[in-house]
C-alpha cells in the first residue's frame, strides 16, 4: 500500500468534518448490491477523506491511507466491500464510486500537506520507523507515538530499526573511513539531514578504489532514509530525476563521474526546497505540482560537482582507502553495523533533541548561503559536545574554502581569467575580444564544459564563478551593449594569492601595471584605477 495510516488524533478531527455530511450527489441509491450506501459507508468504517497540497484525493479506510485514483486503492475497495458484504464490484461499479470519492475529497473535504519520512510540525519533528510507528523529537527528548501526521510512503521504503538509547554517534565512523579532520563536520551534517525545514548541503564522498565509498552511502541511507533502492542511477532526464527525488527523504546517487549544467541546476533547487511541474497523465492543461527539499548524497572516484551554485551547496569530503588488514567480508560487515544501527539512531535523535533547546539562543554573524546549515550545525556540534561550535563553522568555512580552490584548479575559464589579470591592474575590452583573449594558450577540449563554447555564452559562464573570482580579488562588469558589441572590464581588488604551482605570490594592485595590448580605457580611467 502507498502511504501510512493516519493519526488517530487528526483522524478524529478530520471525522468530526466528514461525520454526518450528506454529499449532495443525486446518485447515490440507499442499498446498493446488498451494501449501504456511500454516505452510511464513510460514517460507519470511520472513512476520511481528503486532498492533499497537490490536490489528489485521498482515503483513510480500516488503517491504511491511499491514493483514490491509485490502482492500490482500487484493488482495496473491492477488497473491503468483499469482506464485509460478499460483493464483488464491477469495473463501471468501482469507477462510480471512485469518481463519487474524488469530487467529495477535492470540493468537499479538507486539505492535508503529505510528506515522506520526516516531517516538522508544531515545534516537533516526526520520524516515520514503518507503518503507523513514528518517533517524536522535541527540545524535552524523543518517544514513539501514535503518528499525529501524515506521511507519504511509496513501495520502495523500508521499515527502520526500533531506535536505542545508550549509544553514541561516533560509532558510525567505524564503518566510515573518513579522514580525521572530516569527521566531526560529517557527523553534524548527518544529524542535520534529519531537519527537514532547512536546506541540507549535499555530501559528496570521493576517494580512490576501495575506499568504500558505496558502502559509506549505503550507511548513510540506512540511518536516514532506508530503502529497498538504496542506490540511484541519476538520470539525464529532467522529469525522471524530479520524480524520483520526489520519492526519497534521502537521495543517494551512487558512481558519479560528472554532472551537467542542466542537472546541477535542478540539484541546487532540490536542495533549497524548489518547485517542478510537469502535464498530468492525459490532460491538456493539468499540471503535476513537485514541492521539495531533500537531502543528497553522491560518490565517485573523483569528486562530481563543478558547478559553483552546486558547489556553494556542497560539502566534499574524501575517504581513505582502507587498509588491507581491516578489511571484511560484506556479510560481516553488515551484521556488525546492523548491531549497532539502533543505537547510532537513538543517540542522534538525543543529539537532536537537545540541539532543538540550544538552536533558540544561537546567534551567528556573516552567514553564507547555506545560513540555516550553520545555524543547526552550530546547535547540533554544542550538543554533540559543549564548546564545539566554534570547531564546526571553523572545518565547514575550511570546507568551502577547499570548494573555492577546487573551482580554481578545475575550470578552465577561471585559470584563463588569473592568467589574464596576472600583473595587471584592469582589463577593458568587448566581449569578442575577452574571449579571444581567454582562450588563447588555453588548450580548450571540446569536452570540456567549464569554458564558454563562444562569446556569446561567455557572460553566463563568468557568472557562474563571479563569486569565486571575487574571493581571490577580481572583479568583472559587463556594460550596456554598443554597437561593437559588449564592453566588458576585469579589475583587481586586492592581494591575490598564489594559484598555479611554482608560480610566485602575484603582486599586491600598487605594483601592478595595465596591459595595453586590449584596453581601450581612457587616461582618466587608468588614473581613477591606479
Amino acid at each position: 500500500m502507498n502511504e501510512s495510516i493516519l493519526a488517530k488524533t487528526e483522524l478524529s478531527e478530520m471525522q468530526q468534518v466528514n461525520k454526518g455530511q450528506e454529499f449532495s450527489m443525486s446518485a447515490q441509491p440507499t442499498v446498493k448490491n446488498g451494501r449501504p450506501s456511500l454516505n452510511d459507508l464513510i460514517k460507519d468504517l470511520d472513512m476520511v477523506i481528503f486532498h492533499d497540497q497537490q490536490k489528489k484525493p485521498h482515503m483513510s479506510i480500516m488503517d491504511e491511507l491511499l491514493p483514490i485514483e491509485s490502482k492500490d486503492f482500487r484493488d482495496y475497495w473491492s477488497y473491503i466491500n468483499k469482506k464485509l458484504f460478499s460483493v464483488i464490484l464491477s469495473d463501471k461499479e468501482i469507477k462510480e464510486d471512485i469518481a463519487l470519492f474524488r469530487i467529495v475529497a477535492i470540493f468537499e473535504s479538507p486539505e492535508i500537506k503529505l510528506d515522506v519520512r520526516i516531517v516538522e510540525k508544531d515545534k516537533s519533528i516526526y520520524y516515520e520507523l514503518e507503518k503507523g510507528k513514528v518517533i517524536e523529537i522535541n527540545d524535552k527528548g524523543w518517544e514513539i507515538v501514535k503518528p499525529p501526521i501524515l506521511f507519504r510512503r511509496y513501495n520502495h521504503q523500508a521499515n527502520q530499526v526500533m531506535p536505542q538509547r545508550g549509544g553514541n554517534v561516533t560509532d558510525i565512523l567505524k564503518f566510515i573511513n573518513i579522514k580525521d579532520d572530516d569527521q566531526f563536520l560529517f557527523m553534524v551534517t548527518l544529524i542535520a539531514y534529519f531537519i527537514p525545514s532547512i536546506p541540507r548541503p549535499l555530501l559528496d564522498l570521493s576517494g580512490e578504489q576501495g575506499a568504500g565509498k558505496t558502502m559509506a552511502g549505503k550507511i548513510i541511507k540506512k540511518i536516514v532514509d532506508p530503502s529497498i533502492t538504496e542506490t540511484l542511477i541519476m538520470s539525464k532526464r529532467k522529469r525522471e530525476l524530479i520524480q524520483v527525488s520526489a520519492h526519497h527523504y534521502l537521495i543517494l546517487f551512487d558512481n558519479i563521474s560528472n554532472i551537467s549544467s542542466t542537472v546541477s541546476n535542478i540539484l541546487c533547487s532540490i536542495i533549497t526546497g524548489g518547485g517542478f511541474s510537469k502535464r498530468q497523465l492525459r490532460t491538456d492543461d493539468n499540471d503535476v505540482i513537485y514541492q521539495m527539499k531533500r537531502s543528497i548524497v553522491l560518490n565517485g572516484i573523483t569528486k562530481s560537482v563543478y558547478n559553483p551554485d552546486l558547489l556553494d551547496r556542497s560539502i566534499l569530503l574524501r575517504l581513505e582507502r582502507i587498509k588491507p588488514e581491516l578489511r571484511k567480508s560484506e556479510k560481516d560487515f553488515w551484521q556488525e553495523f546492523e548491531k549497532v544501527r539502533p543505537y547510532i539512531l537513538g543517540a542522534i535523535f538525543s543529539t537532536l533533541s537537545k540541539a532543538m533547546s540550544i538552536y533558540p539562543h544561537v546567534k551567528l554573524d556573516g552567514l553564507s548561503r547555506m545560513a540555516d546549515f550553520s545555524i543547526w550545525g552550530y546547535a547540533i556540534a554544542e550538543a554533540l559536545e559543549e564548546g564545539k561550535g566554534k570547531l564546526f563553522l571553523e572545518l565547514y568555512n575550511k570546507n568551502k574554502s577547499h570548494q573555492t580552490d577546487e573551482i580554481l584548479q578545475e575550470s578552465t575559464l577561471a585559470q584563463a581569467v588569473i592568467k589574464l589579470m596576472f600583473n595587471r591592474i584592469s582589463w577593458k575590452g568587448y566581449m569578442n575580444d575577452a574571449f579571444k583573449t581567454l582562450s588563447k594558450g588555453m588548450n580548450v577540449k571540446s569536452s570540456d564544459n567549464t569554458f564558454p563554447k563562444s562569446s556569446n555564452k561567455l557572460k553566463k559562464s563568468l557568472e557562474l564563478i563571479r563569486t569565486t573570482l571575487s574571493s581571490i580579488g577580481i572583479e568583472f562588469k559587463i556594460f550596456k551593449h554598443e554597437m561593437k558589441g559588449t564592453p566588458i572590464e576585469f579589475s583587481i581588488n586586492k592581494k591575490i594569492s598564489s594559484f598555479y604551482d611554482n608560480t610566485s605570490e602575484v603582486p599586491s594592485k600598487e605594483h601592478l601595471s595595465n596591459d595595453k595590448g586590449f584596453d581601450d580605457t581612457d587616461e582618466n580611467d587608468k588614473r581613477e584605477s591606479a
